[in-house]
This record gives C-alpha cells, sequence and structure tokens, in this order.
C-alpha cells in the first residue's frame, strides 16, 4: 500500500485540490457606503456552493441615499432592487456576469434616507466551468429615478463589490481592494 502512495505521490505530484459543494462558503460583508456613489448599500450574509451554483443568503443589509434632502420628492427613486452575481477582470476595468433574478428591497427610496434590508436568498448559476479563484462576489442595486441632474429618467445603477476572491485572496484582489479605497466608483 505504501508502494502505491510513494508511486502516485512521485509519479503524479501532489493531488490538486478539487473545489467540493460548501467549500466556497463563507461569510460576506460587501459595502459600498464610503462611495461616492448616490446610492449605496452594506449587505451581510453567507454563500454556499452547491454543484453548479453559488446560493448567496443575505441576512442583513443597509440601503443609502446621497441625493440631498431638500431634493424632497424629486429626489425619490422607486423601485429599489438588488441582484448579485460574478465580478471578473476585463479590458476596460471589471464586468459584472452570471447575474441572479433582481430582487425587489424596497418600494421607494427618499433623498437622505437610510433604509435596513431585509433577509433574501439569490442563486448564481453556471459556476462549474469558471475560473472561479480569479472572481469575486459583486451586487449591484438599481432605482428608478427621475432626478433633474440626470438627463433620462430610468434605471440607476451602482456596485458593490468583496475585497477578496471566491476561493481566496490573489495579487489581484489586493490590487483591487488598494483602487476600492482610492476610488471605490472606478475598481467596483
Amino acid at each position: 500500500m505504501s508502494r502505491i502512495y510513494l508511486c502516485v505521490m512521485a509519479c503524479v505530484g501532489p493531488a490538486v485540490p478539487v473545489t467540493a459543494e460548501g467549500e466556497l462558503g463563507g461569510r460576506f460583508v460587501l459595502d459600498s457606503t464610503g462611495s461616492t456613489y448616490p446610492f449605496s448599500m452594506r449587505l451581510e450574509g453567507n454563500t454556499t456552493r452547491n454543484g453548479d451554483d453559488i446560493e448567496v443568503e443575505l441576512n442583513t443589509g443597509l440601503l443609502r441615499s446621497a441625493i440631498p434632502p431638500d431634493y424632497g420628492d424629486e429626489g425619490k427613486v422607486t423601485h429599489v432592487t438588488i441582484a448579485f452575481g460574478l465580478g471578473r477582470d476585463s479590458d476596460h476595468g471589471w464586468q459584472f456576469t452570471n447575474a441572479t433574478a433582481e430582487q425587489v428591497v424596497s418600494a421607494d427610496l427618499k433623498a437622505g434616507e437610510s433604509l435596513p434590508i431585509t433577509s433574501h436568498r439569490f442563486v448564481i448559476k453556471g459556476v462549474s466551468a469558471l475560473p472561479l479563484a480569479d472572481l469575486w462576489l459583486a451586487a449591484t442595486l438599481t432605482v428608478e429615478q427621475r432626478l433633474p441632474e440626470v438627463g433620462h429618467p430610468g434605471p440607476l445603477h451602482s456596485e458593490a463589490c468583496a475585497t477578496v476572491n471566491l476561493l481566496g485572496e490573489t495579487s489581484k484582489s489586493k490590487d483591487r481592494k488598494k483602487r476600492m479605497v482610492e476610488n471605490y466608483a472606478k475598481a467596483c
């Protein structure tokens, strides 16, 4: 038995870790509240790998409008939704991929208001063929707006990104974390 083990180690090399169900799991905090986004969020929860999917349990959160309260009803937004997905590097910075279905988290958000977010469950599908070590958890906050300074009424998006990649910290995730401190909206 020991000769077989030695041959496997010498002939094949050390075993490569295999991502198993649940291995991805862990607590997350996505926080864009220090950003310059007009609408930001802090989301806390847990992820679990389940075959070809990542289950995201959003336990608690906070929505924040940075629109000055003196805008009154003009600063109010409606149909406030959140979707989770994966962030990946691209030629133009980063992109949001494998998005979940959006879920309404508030009917409206007034100028200058902060609201708590209750628990929600999201499923990111089709991840088994993706390079998970190079990807990170991200979320998009979408609001329907009619802000006077935004030219056209309609959806407005802001994001929140994890500072660590799905399978742990890398040199690129350390760089992203640094860029997020310098200018959150450009890095996420």
